[in-house]
């Protein structure tokens, strides 16, 4: 499952990279929790930050439907 999240954390990083800003997965847990840091603009703006996490959280659910819970980290 872990490989599965890095691919969507990767094609994630691509996305938001455009805009200046980025993700960094911080933790997988053995029961498919997963923590991610948002860093740049998507951080410092609090309408930005619900639509990123909205959007992480369906672009990781389409790679991994398993996954439990989804935390997002501000920097």
């Amino acid at each position: 499952m872990k490989e599965k999240i890095e691919q969507a954390v990767a094609e994630i990083q691509r996305t938001l990279q455009s805009v200046g800003a980025n993700a960094e997965l911080l933790y997988v847990s053995a029961d498919g929790s997963v923590w991610l840091r948002l860093k740049g603009p998507c951080a410092a703006n609090y309408s930005a930050q619900k639509s990123f996490q909205e959007d992480i959280k369906h672009t990781l659910r389409q790679y991994v439907p398993e996954i439990k819970a989804i935390e997002a980290v501000m920097a």
